[in-house]
This record gives structure tokens, sequence and C-alpha cells, in this order.
């Protein structure tokens, strides 16, 4: 199969995905790509900074090149909206390779709750910050950014105001 005169292949959308190149995915698959798996309690920094992450054990095989990504998450039935890393945390020092989502507009306990995640398009590559303020107010343009990839692809309501009141 050819699309674009590219012909598809489990080997090109794999390599796609461990480039980070995500948003070219979906052409090929006629979905995002998605990681699932069991919300496993982390170290709780996000919490401590603002941003309480949904840390993913993923049960996926093919997880995207380190990074922050707009996503899609499925959990208990509902699609909400998140922005997500991967990668190592390496302003806290390098640590295990982790999937964790900061679910936008989102409050409450899902220890244990089963999650996929799709990525939708990569925000930027994963960065060391020499002081926590820095990667704080980072993430927050994060956030700002997914919410406008999600705009741009049509998952946020063009008439909705978003809000970070929780932030």
């Amino acid at each position: 199969i050819l699309l674009d005169g590219i012909r598809i292949s489990r080997s090109r959308i794999r390599q796609l995905v461990e480039e980070g190149r995500v948003a070219e995915v979906r052409p090929m698959l006629g979905r995002y790509h998605f990681v699932s798996g069991r919300i496993v309690t982390g170290h709780r920094r996000g919490r401590e900074l603002g941003f309480p992450t949904a840390n993913i054990a993923t049960q996926t095989e093919v997880v995207p090149l380190n990074g922050i990504y707009a996503t899609l998450t499925e959990l208990q039935n509902r699609r909400l909206l998140s922005v997500s890393s991967v990668g190592i945390n390496p302003t806290f020092g390098d640590g295990p390779r982790t999937v964790e989502s900061f679910i936008l507009d989102f409050d409450g306990d899902i220890y244990g709750e089963r999650i996929k995640l799709s990525f939708v398009q990569r925000i930027r590559g994963e960065e060391k910050f020499a002081v926590v303020k820095d990667l704080i107010a980072q993430m927050h343009e994060d956030v700002k950014h997914a919410r406008a990839a999600l705009k741009e692809v049509g998952l946020i309501d063009q008439e909705k105001p978003q809000s970070d009141s929780h932030l």
C-alpha cells in the first residue's frame, strides 16, 4: 500500500514512532499511535510541581522518542486531552525511562486504572533544567503548545474556552 507515493509498512511506522514523528503515522494507521497499560505510583514529583501525572506501566513495545507530546488519554470510558512525557526525567537525575501523562482539566484518583494514551504530536525533546522553576515555566508552555496542537487537529472545540484554573 502506498500513501503519497511512500510505501506503508510496519517497519516504516515503527521507525517514525521511534523518531518521535507520531503525527506522520496517523494517516498510515488510520488512528494515532498509542501505548496502553496500568497507572502506577511514581515519584509524585509532578504533583509537587503543580502537574500531577499518571505514570503508565506500558504494555506496548513501541514507545516514541523521548520528549513531550500532545496526547489523547482514554480512561474510564472517557477521552481526555493530555500532555505526556516520555523519558528519563534528567532534571532530577537520570532515572528509568517512563511514560507519564498530565491530563488537562482533570483531578481524580486513578491509580490502578487501565489507560490508553494516543500520541497526537511531538512538542519538543526532553531537556535537563538547571533549576526546577525553569522546568515549571516550561511545563506551562508545554500545556499551551499541547492545547494549540490539539485544537489544530480538531480535538479541542474551537468555540469552547479552555482554562488552566487548576494550575
